[in-house]
């Protein structure tokens, strides 16, 4: 009867220790998507300066030029649009983003990685947005700078 209680017990302590280890390992994985995801986010951060200047000298220019023809005036109108609206899905994100160590109390591994998928495709598709609107913007304020 000994052995056998010596057995379980064995057997319930290499049990315990698998768990930590699968534990551990779905945390990396955690981490390893996370870290995925903040790469665009930190590619895109700092062109956001870039992109607020461009939004900016557009406005500027369809305040200050009256003679702008109404198609250029619609491309500019509806260029900042998108460019504030990408401004916005960035400090929406990062607002509303969770980290992984705050979701475990209250999600599994799974709901975890499937959060996290999610929040780097919506990072993604901010970080399209904001170098699309860039590269509308310039060409945009040199198209309007060619103009004067």
């Amino acid at each position: 009867m000994k052995t056998f209680s010596y057995t379980l017990a064995a057997l319930l302590l290499f049990a315990l220790a698998g768990c930590g280890n699968e534990k551990k390992a779905q945390e990396a994985e955690q981490v390893q998507l996370r870290s995925e995801l903040m790469v665009v986010h930190d590619e895109v951060m700092p062109m956001m300066g870039e992109l607020t200047s461009l939004a900016g000298q557009l406005k500027q220019t369809l305040q200050a030029d009256s003679t702008l023809a109404p198609d250029v005036r619609a491309q500019m109108e509806t260029a900042v649009a998108q460019m504030t609206e990408a401004e916005e899905g960035m400090m929406d994100w990062m607002a509303n983003f969770k980290q992984p160590e705050n979701l475990r109390a209250e999600m599994d591994h799974k709901a975890i990685m499937a959060y996290l998928s999610e929040e780097k495709d919506k990072i993604s598709e901010v970080g399209a947005q904001i170098k699309s609107g860039i590269e509308t913007g310039k060409a945009l304020v040199a198209a309007a700078g060619n103009r004067k």
